[in-house]
């Protein structure tokens, strides 16, 4: 994923992420950045249009909120 390979070169202070992606999954993208010792420390924001409801527990599931 070019956002996990972007995250991990440049090491951003703070990730801001869409979760209305349109070719993959935001949660996927969230828990690849997580699980990777090179971006797991840095803070995600995930933003959206719509108001969240089945997708708010996955989410803060995997953002470990």
């Amino acid at each position: 994923m070019r956002a996990v390979i972007l995250a991990q070169t440049h090491q951003p202070d703070l990730i801001l992420l869409s979760m209305m992606l349109s070719n993959l999954s935001a949660n996927q993208v969230i828990d690849d950045l997580k699980h990777d010792s090179k971006t797991a420390t840095i803070p995600i924001i995930t933003v959206t249009p719509l108001t969240m409801t089945q997708d708010d527990d996955s989410t803060m599931l995997i953002l470990d909120v």
